[in-house]
């Protein structure tokens, strides 16, 4: 606990702090990243729920409105479809 910590000399003071400094870069970054990572598979879900919209013959438009995606993603969504047809 914290009289452990007041007890240590100062080398070992330093040491605990960089640990602890190296801890939160790393709790940091691994919320980053896991936080991007939900964000990347929220727009995969747009582009996916566009596709099967596009294959329905939806309108464009009500696409547009119902994924919130805007028109130049939807028109690489179309042209992903092309590409791979």
């Amino acid at each position: 606990g914290v009289l452990e910590i007041m007890n240590l000399t100062a080398e070992e003071r330093d040491a605990y702090e960089g640990r602890i400094k190296f801890l939160s870069i790393e709790a940091s970054a691994l919320h980053k990243q896991r936080t991007d990572g939900i964000a990347e598979g929220k727009v995969e879900a747009r582009y996916e729920m566009a596709i099967k919209m596009i294959h329905e013959n939806i309108s464009d438009d009500l696409i547009l409105k119902i994924t919130n995606l805007t028109q130049s993603e939807l028109d690489e969504a179309k042209s992903l479809l092309t590409e791979h047809s």
